[in-house]
């Protein structure tokens, strides 16, 4: 699956979500403001991978869900064909799980959109 394919979905995905219209991306959980370096936020994306990783080093379809859930669309759920269809295009080796590196790559997605929006 290609990147402009995922932008695109995670495009309809907010675009659809009336809570993530209003939402402030560059407060998220953390305030980007008192950030002094970019390592901050390399340290907070391994953390919020490996929080909801734990142990195993990759994200299966429920980690990422739950990830989704409370990090970014405030407690609404993405499940059923919207879900299987996001993580398809996150999984990109189709191995039936999404690595750190797969991760990196929807956060940078994220920060492009959010950077579009402005």
């Amino acid at each position: 699956m290609g990147r402009v394919k995922l932008c695109l979905f995670l495009s309809d995905l907010i675009s659809n979500t009336s809570l993530i219209n209003s939402f402030d991306f560059y407060r998220l959980q953390y305030n980007f403001a008192t950030m002094s370096t970019v390592a901050d936020a390399i340290k907070i994306m391994l953390g919020s991978f490996h929080k909801y990783a734990g142990e195993k080093e990759h994200l299966i379809k429920s980690d990422l869900a739950e990830l989704l859930k409370v990090e970014l669309l405030g407690g609404k759920e993405v499940k059923g064909a919207e879900m299987d269809e996001f993580f398809g295009e996150l999984d990109e080796d189709s191995d039936g799980k999404v690595d750190f590196q797969e991760f990196v790559t929807y956060v940078a997605t994220l920060a492009i959109l959010t950077e579009q929006k402005k």
